[in-house]
């Protein structure tokens, strides 16, 4: 089984990109933080992550880099990467775009691309070995977690939960769930078991833990979201900036758990963190103590000291050069 890594990445500092970026300012929007700076920003995480993957998963049969017309100036020519351009798999009509749901949902169309792949932001890196069992059992099912909390709407970002929500409940679950128990319970999630037992007393879905990690897809599971939700594909995709009423990736994940076509992953695989949590990321770059680290940006006073810090910790976890750079 081939298994592609796809990552995607923005440079928020290129010129270029800021005036195309800038032509669009006066898009209308109702997600108030669609054009903010930490929905772009770029701390130098992207060497970093293929660093980790040459480490711990020399296994991969091919990465690609998505990128909007952009390339990392230390970036080295190997056949081991493609740089995907979005107009490589994107509706001309649709471009330019800066909405990063608009972009994934259409990963599986990224020219010679494995039918099963594993998706990183450029803020995701890998923190010890891994191998492909870790992303698919032996059958080729992605793994995922089927953990099950209750939506309560505080921001923007929740009005797209609540649309993937809905969507599950009206077209897949329709009163009847669970459709299937695979993978609902599982010595990996923990304490988390018992709010699955909480939905079993309910006939709809009331809302899902969504763990920030590298997802593992397959392109059928794309392909077959599209087929039952071509009109809110299609509407996401021509939103150029974030929109409350789109769908997002969570949407793919949803539909796959709730037909069984997954594997059971625990939660301990991976962990969140946020650039002001540097003495967290450290320790966990030091004892390796999750397979993922997902590190995102976030609204601080101290930006700089916080992603000093953060380059400093990771230089010193991977300090060799990959055969990505030059």
């Amino acid at each position: 089984m081939k298994i592609d890594f796809v990552i995607t990445w923005v440079d928020s500092t290129d010129p270029k990109w800021l005036a195309k970026k800038d032509q669009y300012a006066n898009v209308k929007s109702n997600y108030s933080d669609s054009k903010t700076a930490e929905r772009f920003r770029d701390y130098g995480t992207l060497r970093y992550l293929l660093r980790s993957i040459e480490k711990y998963a020399p296994w991969v049969n091919h990465v690609f880099l998505v990128t909007d017309n952009q390339r990392p100036e230390w970036l080295r020519d190997t056949s081991k990467l493609t740089v995907i351009d979005h107009t490589d798999f994107l509706k001309p009509d649709d471009l330019p775009v800066f909405n990063s749901n608009a972009i994934e949902l259409s990963l599986d169309k990224i020219p010679g691309l494995a039918e099963h792949f594993v998706y990183f932001n450029d803020d995701v890196l890998l923190n010890k070995p891994v191998k492909p069992a870790d992303f698919f059992d032996d059958n080729g099912a992605p793994r995922d977690t089927r953990i099950y909390f209750s939506l309560r709407p505080k921001e923007d970002f929740d009005s797209i939960q609540f649309t993937n929500l809905k969507l599950i409940n009206r077209d897949v679950i329709k009163g009847q769930w669970p459709l299937t128990k695979k993978g609902l319970f599982n010595r990996g999630y923990g304490r988390n078991n018992l709010h699955n037992s909480l939905q079993l007393l309910r006939k709809w879905v009331t809302g899902y833990y969504n763990p920030h990690s590298a997802f593992s897809f397959t392109k059928s599971d794309f392909q077959q979201a599209r087929e039952l939700w071509a009109q809110e594909f299609a509407q996401t995709s021509t939103h150029r900036f974030r929109k409350q009423n789109e769908i997002s990736l969570w949407l793919i994940c949803y539909l796959r758990m709730e037909l069984g076509q997954f594997a059971p992953r625990a939660l301990t695989f991976s962990q969140y963190y946020t650039i002001t949590d540097g003495d967290r990321i450290q320790s966990d770059l030091q004892a390796a103590d999750h397979k993922v680290l997902c590190i995102n940006d976030t609204e601080t006073d101290n930006y700089v000291a916080d992603i000093t810090k953060l380059n400093q910790a990771l230089a010193e976890k991977f300090p060799t050069k990959s055969i990505f750079e030059r």
